[in-house]
């Protein structure tokens, strides 16, 4: 099971590859804040792991027979608190991403 952390992809670019007649000829209410977030969203990603990088713990990871396969650390303590609430029948506490 892949697990990457932030890799540098062109993921909140997508909307580039949609076809013309699918496109809004009118701004949706809301759409300069979503442009903004997949502007900073894109700065983030962009700054992550290579994908090739990431292609090759994973080739590793299957020659090795590791189920669990993980680019980086970053996220540990999160999924030790997430793996605890499950056990222990606790409610998870939100998340407040930074801005």
């Amino acid at each position: 099971m892949l697990c990457p952390g932030i890799v540098a992809t062109q993921l909140f670019l997508g909307s580039r590859n949609r076809p013309r007649e699918l496109r809004n000829e009118q701004e949706p209410p809301g759409a300069a804040e979503g442009a903004e977030l997949r502007r900073r969203m894109h700065q983030r990603l962009a700054a992550g792991m290579p994908p090739a990088e990431v292609a090759e713990i994973l080739v590793r990871a299957v020659r090795e027979e590791r189920f669990y396969v993980l680019t980086d650390h970053e996220w540990d303590e999160r999924i030790r608190r997430r793996t605890e609430d499950v056990l222990r029948g606790r409610n998870p506490e939100l998340e407040v991403p930074a801005r």
